[in-house]
């Protein structure tokens, strides 16, 4: 009886923590789906994004068929980069956005000067 009465505390609390950390993990994916919806206005689209810090991100937009490279900062948006070879994913739901993609576009531009 000793056994079980000082296990069955344990075990509790690990499910606790588990059911925990899965909660933040479905409020996180939530959080994240929501903020990576493309925005689909008139001439301006949000292609991707990529946060750096807490108020600094990367955003790749399309104004008017061409996509620019953005710096977005707490008070500022800078154009860093016209991409003028850049290909958004094709046929990519934004339930399965990849930064990979994102990352990968970025080097390939950051490597041609």
């Amino acid at each position: 009886m000793d056994f079980f009465s000082d296990i069955l505390p344990l075990i509790g609390a690990m499910i606790a923590i588990i059911a925990i950390l899965y909660l933040t993990y479905l409020a996180s994916k939530f959080v994240s789906k929501k903020y990576s919806q493309t925005s689909s206005g008139g001439s301006i689209q949000i292609v991707e994004r990529m946060g750096l810090a807490q108020d600094k991100m990367l955003v790749i937009a399309r104004v008017d068929g061409e996509y620019l490279l953005l710096g977005v900062a707490n008070n500022s948006i800078s154009i860093l980069k016209e991409l003028k070879d850049y290909e958004p994913p094709k046929n990519e739901s934004q339930e399965n956005f990849s930064i990979n993609s994102f990352v990968d576009a970025f080097k390939k531009v950051s490597t041609k000067k």
